[in-house]
């Protein structure tokens, strides 16, 4: 079936996350304010939450608050996944320290760590990606 494929039509399969993704790992349907995927190590939480990101950007979304547990996290790991699920061409340019992603569109998302659970007070987002809650030093807070 692959070998059926156009160049084009292979890149944009690479890419296409409804095709990959196990059904666990795709948000849910219908009019819903936090999706939590609860599960265990090897998952795919990380990746899930960087290919959601992305399909709300391509839906409109503009503000976006990217939450890691450290700033290491947020630098290490959320971003550089962020980065990996765009194909080449729709990628978006980061800047670290402050963390900002960008968007071709326009789009901005903003990083945060969970160490200083304050610097979220204040900010409005229309999307947020909280990666590892639950390992956070301060989730209460």
């Amino acid at each position: 079936m692959l070998a059926d494929l156009t160049d084009e039509e292979l890149l944009e399969l690479e890419y296409d996350w409804d095709f990959w993704g196990r059904p666990a790992q795709l948000e849910p349907n219908g009019d819903w304010l936090t999706w939590l995927a609860l599960a265990g190590r090897g998952f795919g939480k990380t990746g899930a939450g960087a290919k959601w990101v992305r399909r709300r950007v391509e839906n409109g979304a503009m503000d976006i608050a990217l939450v890691a547990e450290t700033q290491k996290d947020l630098e290490e790991v959320m971003v550089p996944r962020l980065l990996a699920v765009h194909p080449e061409g729709e990628r978006p340019v980061a800047r670290f320290k402050p963390v900002r992603v960008t968007w071709p569109n326009g789009a901005v998302a903003h990083g945060y760590n969970g160490t200083e659970p304050n610097q979220l007070r204040g900010p409005e987002f229309d999307t947020a990606w909280v990666d590892e809650l639950a390992k956070y030093r301060y989730a209460r807070e």
